[in-house]
């Protein structure tokens, strides 16, 4: 008790050396804090944004694994083409693996190449808002895309508000009727009215006609970035998109000898499910050349990126930190011992040994860091959330700036991806469903609501016990360096 008695008034008695000491480890432990919140809250937010995000998903064909990976020699477009439609499973293959446990509900889409008799495709320069980029188009040799939908819950662009029925009616679910909707676009370029027929013709063979009975027609009332990719179209943005059920598709594909790729689309419970689906697939008999992605995930990553760049130089920050603020507490408390050895040589006479010595130090450390420690940390906690928000609103600005200055959002673009994504992205899944209350997919998360909780506590505790240990450290091996006797004879 003596020990911790005279550590107390030694603090006291030295009120100087104590508050530098007691500053530079509220300093420490404030950014400590704050680092460790920013992190904490990266990492917070991403788990909740997963738990809460609806997640689809489709089986994709790796090119790299279907033409051989490390090939030095690059495919033609001919070749890739012929890869990918040779190894595109089907109907049957993906209706297998959407009765694995992972899978909460399946639906698909088939899309085909036409012609028409009569009526004129909607170029870009007339307001056709085309999407993907050059290698799009090239799949397909016709003016016209058809798509075909297995249910209601494939039309992502009309559930999710991107697209409404303005004239007409939709086509009945699952009906195997030549009906269609069409886009306003398409109807006013060829003047064309519900009940109306259209006259399409296989583009490989004129011969081979069918027609199909306009139903209905839709206008795009938000943006279709995300959730309208059907195989090589993007039908939401695209005019000369021709819509209707998959059923009907395939009847006219078999009577007109239409190439249709059809994709299937899965629909996972929680990001888990997703998760587990893979290997569960791979099990099932899925070939190695196939995974599983998720453009709902690869959109919700895009919206962190500020987050997690934020986060990482929060980590080089506290790194660069604890190591300054660590030797800097080490030669403080070098000198302090220096400085403080005739004391040692005087607790030594009246019979006290080294180590209760340095015990003594010890305390002394300890006392002023946890005082110093407490206070950083409660003030690190209350500011968390401004600074990390301030941090964050400045990071997800400078991004945005980026984006547009590449060109990414004005052009119909995800945040971060170029014109040359889209050709690798043709697989991507046919329905990109937002999280339930989460900002648009192409804004970045710019706020968060917590950051520090009992997570950083600990740690922050943890790193208090460091920094007391090496300073402690410090101190006992000062003390134990000095020679009583010595440092009496020799006051200097």
């Amino acid at each position: 008790m003596y020990i911790f008695r005279n550590a107390m008034a030694n603090i006291k008695r030295s009120k100087g050396r104590s508050v530098l000491f007691g500053i530079i480890v509220f300093i420490i432990a404030l950014s400590a804090c704050l680092a460790l919140s920013v992190r904490q809250a990266a990492e917070t937010t991403r788990a909740e944004g997963l738990k809460n995000l609806s997640i689809t998903g489709s089986i994709t064909l790796d090119m790299d694994k279907a033409i051989g990976e490390g090939s030095s020699k690059r495919p033609s477009k001919s070749e890739m083409k012929k890869n990918f439609q040779a190894g595109q499973l089907s109907l049957t293959e993906l209706k297998k693996y959407s009765k694995l446990s992972s899978v909460k509900s399946f639906y698909y889409t088939g899309t085909a190449s036409a012609n028409a008799a009569r009526i004129d495709a909607v170029s870009s320069s007339d307001g056709g808002g085309m999407m993907g980029g050059p290698g799009i188009r090239e799949q397909s040799s016709g003016d016209f895309t058809i798509t075909g939908y297995s249910s209601d819950e494939a039309m992502t662009q009309f559930s999710e508000g991107n697209a409404q029925i303005t004239k007409g009616k939709l086509f009945a679910e699952g009906t195997d009727e030549y009906t269609c909707v069409i886009s306003n676009t398409l109807a006013k370029y060829n003047d064309l009215s519900v009940g109306d027929t259209i006259k399409l013709t296989n583009p490989d063979d004129s011969g081979k006609t069918f027609k199909v009975r306009v139903v209905g027609i839709y206008k795009q009332t938000g943006s279709s970035q995300a959730g309208q990719q059907s195989g090589p179209h993007m039908t939401g943005s695209d005019p000369n998109n021709i819509l209707m059920s998959y059923n009907a598709l395939a009847g006219i594909a078999k009577n007109s000898d239409l190439d249709v790729y059809t994709r299937g689309t899965y629909s996972f419970a929680d990001y888990s499910s997703y998760q587990k689906f893979e290997s569960q697939a791979h099990k099932a008999g899925l070939d190695d050349k196939y995974t599983v992605e998720s453009q709902d995930i690869r959109n919700y990553e895009r919206q962190l990126a500020p987050l997690n760049n934020l986060s990482t130089y929060a980590w080089y920050f506290l790194m660069i930190m604890l190591v300054i603020g660590a030797a800097v507490l080490l030669i403080l408390t070098m000198f302090s011992i220096r400085e403080r050895k005739y004391e040692i040589g005087v607790l030594a006479a009246i019979g006290m040994n080294k180590n209760k010595t340095a015990r003594q130090f010890i305390y002394e450390i300890a006392a002023v860091s946890i005082v110093a420690i407490m206070l950083g940390g409660i003030i690190g906690s209350l500011t968390s959330v401004p600074v990390t928000n301030a941090l964050l609103s400045a990071t997800a600005g400078s991004a945005t700036e980026e984006s547009f200055d590449r060109g990414g959002p004005a052009n119909g673009e995800q945040p971060g991806q170029t014109p040359s994504d889209d050709e690798d992205q043709n697989d991507q899944s046919s329905s990109d469903v937002t999280a339930k209350g989460a900002p648009h997919m192409q804004d970045y998360i710019d706020s968060v609501t917590s950051a520090a909780n009992f997570t950083v506590t600990l740690k922050l505790m943890l790193i208090g016990l460091a920094l007391i240990a090496v300073s402690g450290g410090a101190a006992m091996a000062g003390v134990m360096k000095y020679d009583p006797l010595s440092i009496l004879t020799t006051r200097d």
